[in-house]
Order: C-alpha cells, then sequence, then structure tokens
C-alpha cells in the first residue's frame, strides 16, 4: 500500500508598511533642523506620505511651499532605495481646507486635479488624511472615485481614531487604513494621560484612549485587519496648568506638541519614568510634564502591530527625531529599522 501525504502550503503573511510621513514647507514646525534626505534612515521605510495639498471648497488644491522642487528630489531618492511615495492630501502647511465642499460639489474637478499632481510627479498612489469636517456621504464619494482613477497604484487613508464605521463600506476601495492612534488626550479628559499610549487606560470612564482599545474597535467595524495600521508619534506632548506634574493626576489645561529632537534637546529624558501601564516615557519639566514616544516604547507599537495581526504603521513625522550632529541622526527612524 502506497503513503500519500497531504502537502500543506504555508502562505506569508504580507510585510508590514512602515510609512513615514515628510513636509516640504521648510524646516518642522519646532526644530530648526530638518532632515536632509542623503542622511535619511531609508530601511527604516517601506513607504512615505509627501505632505502635500490642502483641498478647497472649489475643487482646487493648494501645494505646500517647495512643493515642486522637494517632491521631485523625494520620489527620486525615495525611489532609487525601492520606496513608494504618495501624494498626500490634508490640512498640513496649506491654511484652510475643505474637503466636504470640493467632494460634494465638485468631485470631478477635485479627481481630475489629483491626479494631475500625481502624474506630473511620478507619485505611487495617493494618501486621504480623514479628520474632522468630514461626512461619511462625502467619504462614499471620494474613495471609489479615487480608486477608479488612480487604477493599480496605491490609495491609503490616515483616519481619526473615532472614524472607524465610516470606512465599513469604504475600506474596499482602500489598500491601507492607518489611524492615527496620537494625540489620544487632551481637554476632554478625566485626568493627565499619555499622547499615544500603548495600553490603558486604568478607568474605563475615561474619554483618553490607547491603542490597545482603539484599534478592536476599527476591526469590530468589519475593515479587515490586514488593511489596518497603527500610528506612531515622532512627537510628544507637554501638559500644564492646574498643579499638573504627572500623569493621572488633575488635568492641565495647555497642551503642547512638542518634537522628539527638541524634548531630546530640553528635558532629562536619561532620568525619565517609563510608565508600566502605557508603555511610554515621560518626565516633569517645562511647568507640567511631557510624554513621548523613544527606542523602547516604538519597539513595543511595532511589535504589537506584528503580534496581534496589523499590517501597517505610519509615523508623524520624519523630520521630528532628525539630529544632523547626532550618531545616528534619525534616532526613532533607526528604532523603526531595527524592530522591522
Amino acid at each position: 500500500m502506497g503513503c500519500y501525504f497531504k502537502r500543506t502550503t504555508v502562505i506569508a503573511a504580507p510585510p508590514e508598511w512602515s510609512m513615514g510621513y515628510y513636509t516640504p514647507f521648510g524646516a518642522s514646525f519646532q526644530s530648526d533642523n530638518y532632515p536632509v534626505l542623503a542622511d535619511m534612515e531609508w530601511d527604516a521605510l517601506t513607504h512615505i506620505g509627501f505632505v502635500g495639498g490642502t483641498p478647497q471648497a472649489d475643487g482646487t488644491i493648494v501645494l505646500t511651499d517647495n512643493f515642486a522642487t522637494a517632491a521631485a528630489a523625494l520620489i527620486s531618492a525615495a525611489h532609487s532605495h525601492g520606496i513608494k511615495v504618495l501624494y498626500t492630501l490634508g490640512n498640513e502647511g496649506g491654511g484652510s481646507y475643505d474637503f466636504t465642499g470640493a467632494i460634494d460639489d465638485h468631485l470631478s474637478t477635485f479627481v481630475t486635479n489629483i491626479m494631475a499632481t500625481v502624474d506630473a510627479y511620478g507619485f505611487d498612489g495617493v494618501d486621504i488624511n480623514y479628520e474632522s469636517g468630514w461626512n461619511v456621504t462625502s467619504g462614499t464619494a471620494l474613495f471609489p472615485a479615487l480608486r477608479t482613477a488612480l487604477g493599480s497604484k496605491l490609495l491609503t487613508s490616515a483616519a481619526f481614531v473615532h472614524v472607524g464605521g465610516d470606512y465599513t463600506d469604504l475600506h474596499q476601495y482602500i489598500d491601507k487604513i492607518n489611524v492615527m492612534t496620537y494625540s489620544l488626550s487632551g481637554g476632554g479628559d478625566n485626568q493627565s494621560w499619555f499622547n499615544a499610549a500603548l495600553y490603558g487606560p486604568p478607568s474605563p470612564g475615561w474619554q483618553s484612549v490607547s491603542i490597545d482599545l482603539t484599534m478592536p474597535r476599527w476591526v469590530d467595524e468589519g475593515i479587515p485587519i490586514e488593511k489596518l495600521g497603527i500610528g506612531i508619534p515622532f512627537y510628544g506632548i507637554l501638559s500644564t496648568g492646574n498643579g499638573v506634574t504627572g500623569p493621572r493626576q488633575t488635568l492641565g489645561s495647555s497642551f503642547t506638541e512638542v518634537e522628539y529632537a527638541v524634548i531630546a534637546d530640553t528635558y532629562d529624558i536619561g532620568g525619565a519614568t517609563y510608565d508600566s501601564e502605557a508603555r511610554v516615557p515621560w518626565v516633569a519639566g517645562g511647568g507640567g510634564y511631557v510624554n513621548w514616544d523613544n527606542e523602547e516604547s516604538i519597539t513595543e507599537k511595532i511589535n504589537y502591530v506584528k503580534a496581534n495581526g496589523y499590517r501597517a504603521w505610519i509615523i508623524w513625522h520624519v523630520g521630528s527625531d532628525y539630529d544632523p550632529a547626532g550618531t545616528p541622526k534619525h534616532p526613532l527612524l533607526e528604532a523603526v529599522r531595527l524592530a522591522r
């Protein structure tokens, strides 16, 4: 009698996307240093979102300062390293924006203008920043129209943490949906908390959230887990006011974004406390306390993505950790590279 063996094929999970945002409009928002392409830690990334374009109500798009020169340089450098570059539309660097007006009243013009920029510069796709001022009706019109116009090019979306239900019927048009799991604490909270906690908060009544509380809600909305990514910030939050000196205290009255490069130069990061629940560092100072992501917390976040079946992360933004005199020059991007 012959022996028969059933052959099983093990299909590897698709590789994670590591997408960093690059802002072409001069120096980053607090430090004087801005990343030089020759110093970029390219091996940390698979995709870059080039920010980009600011939609107007009439369907036109305001391009950020230095767009033409910066786009050509970035696309050339990224492609030489096998990295795809997406044209990111949102509200950074171009003043006020109006997605809803552009979509509801001028959709054809809006999509035509998007594609004109994609084709002129050789972008590999489009990334849409879906935050406030949107509605699900507008999204339902935009994403199918862009999917048709882009053909085989990529379409992704960076999404506000509380709009998962909007994507239940939209994910079919989108290659990756990256949840902006940062700026998770602020004025509506019960107590002082963290910018990008991995776990927690300890009380279910808190408005503050964490990555581990946020992401399962998106899966529950019917979005395939392999299409979902988390957000990793290269900035922290300085909380001040009301006598606050640390997390889980009386809520502060002021919340200021501070880039990692500034935090490293300003605060005693070597003396920071690494929170055992939130899994991020913090230190008292600046009239309150600052919390941020460092090499350890970034490694934990990437391991969380891998362990839980998510397939991507985004970084806002790749200029925030740049230190031209440092070794490495991009310490947080280096941590991403090592953890991939």
